[in-house]
């Protein structure tokens, strides 16, 4: 008291406890944290910041950030999977870290700090959301551009990669409207790939293919079900020409006046309808087909008792011909121009038709037929032919008639003997050659 004296001790029992260390007093403090760029596609950067890292009574050395292994929003660590530790906030408290190998689908993100006394932060947590990253198509190629339509056109995807996967399959498509857009339903599905170990392609037939322009699409899908964006190309359908296999003249040579008929062989379209078939004389013997300057004969427009064509030869030239012929189908295009060779010759001096006693001159030899050929009344056939010269021939019988032969005229009718030869024609060079076959051996005509 005021005096000085004390008075006597007082005294009680309590018991003290070993409690948590506080090393330095206050922990630090996280404010919150952040997830850069959020969604992150699977294989890029992720970014994890701090926020608003403090120390009340010291200094922040450093802050860890964790992946919540298993979502439950508390930091354990050797549960939680530690991403990195920034242990210098000059520039702010944060990583950067890739994402390649991580699954797909949302992740919790936790962060504490750590302070200049060892003391750790409450932690700060936020979610974020990883997304498979699509496959890619570098390109696509086409193969053959332009295509001829009904051959096998053949499809590339080029440089087909996935970032975070496997491959599984890639598609290919003819763009229906031309928009350059991939849109299953309306593009026509080529085929698809589902082994790319000798590359992704397709090989497919164009049979059947509109003519003109086309874009052709591929896209390619992973492991996990994503699509890649498309890769497109264009390509031409080019028109099959018709194809005409040959030409052919029935009757070779052919004595002026006569009809001939003109054939072409094995006709076809390989991707369409044939509509005609034209058939020339090559005015000027080239061998080419030139509308306007050759002369068209008929045309033939329908096809089912084959192409062909029968024309009258009266009015022509003798000597060699060239015809031509080409076909066009249902598309406008034409096949390339076959060609056959064939003779013309001078028609005799009487043509056909029944004749009486007086009998029928034919000419043999230059000017006229190769060959005479007849049967005399005893069953006797005579075949006369003439080099060097011209002979003219008469024939007595009844009902006589003569008509082109494969090598010469052939004269018809009954009683029929050799009545003339006229030689005035020839001279010592020509030749007349007689060659008979049955009968009763008595000389000709007699």
């Amino acid at each position: 008291d005021d005096d000085g004296a004390w008075s006597a001790t007082a005294a009680t029992d309590g018991n003290v406890e070993d409690g948590p260390p506080v090393v330095g007093g206050a922990p630090p403090v996280v404010g919150g944290l952040s997830a850069n760029p959020d969604p992150v596609t699977r294989g890029d950067d992720l970014t994890l910041q701090a926020l608003n890292v403090s120390d009340p009574d010291g200094t922040p050395t450093l802050v860890e950030f964790y992946d919540d292994a298993n979502s439950d929003d508390l930091l354990e660590p050797g549960v939680d999977t530690l991403l990195g530790t920034d242990t210098n906030g000059a520039d702010g408290w944060s990583i950067s870290v890739n994402t390649t190998t991580w699954t797909a689908g949302e992740h919790t993100y936790l962060a504490r700090a750590a302070d200049d006394d060892g003391a750790w932060s409450a932690p700060a947590a936020t979610d974020g959301d990883v997304e498979n990253a699509p496959p890619v198509v570098g390109g696509l190629s086409a193969n053959p551009d332009a295509i001829t339509r009904g051959d096998d056109l053949t499809l590339q995807a080029l440089n087909v990669s996935d970032p975070d996967g496997t491959l599984v399959l890639v598609e290919f498509y003819d763009d229906a409207n031309n928009n350059y857009l991939l849109e299953p339903g309306v593009d026509t599905l080529l085929g698809r790939d589902t082994n790319g170990a000798d590359g992704w392609s397709i090989s497919v037939s164009t049979a059947g293919w509109s003519l003109g322009e086309h874009t052709y699409l591929a896209w390619a899908t992973d492991d996990d079900g994503a699509w890649s964006a498309p890769a497109a190309t264009d390509g031409n359908v080019e028109n099959a020409l018709p194809v005409v296999g040959g030409l052919s003249a029935n009757t070779d040579p052919v004595t002026r006046g006569d009809d001939l008929t003109l054939q072409v062989l094995n006709v076809s379209d390989p991707d369409g309808t044939l509509v005609l078939v034209e058939f020339y004389d090559d005015a000027n013997n080239n061998d080419l087909l030139e509308p306007g300057v050759d002369t068209l004969l008929a045309t033939d427009t329908n096809g089912a008792d084959g192409w062909s064509i029968s024309v009258s030869t009266a009015g022509w030239t003798v000597g060699e011909h060239t015809y031509l012929a080409w076909a066009t189908d249902d598309d406008g295009a034409w096949s390339v121009t076959v060609a056959t060779d064939g003779d013309v010759e001078d028609a005799p001096p009487v043509v056909g038709g029944p004749i009486q006693e007086a009998g029928i001159w034919v000419v043999v030899g230059a000017g006229g037929a190769k060959s005479l050929t007849f049967t005399e009344d005893d069953m006797t056939i005579v075949v006369l032919t003439f080099k060097g010269g011209t002979a003219n021939v008469r024939l007595t019988g009844d009902d006589l008639a003569q008509a082109a032969g494969k090598k010469g005229v052939l004269v018809t009718g009954t009683n029929v003997k050799l009545a003339d030869i006229d030689l005035t024609g020839t001279s010592l060079a020509s030749a007349l050659t007689v060659k008979t076959k049955g009968g009763d051996g008595r000389a000709i005509g007699g």
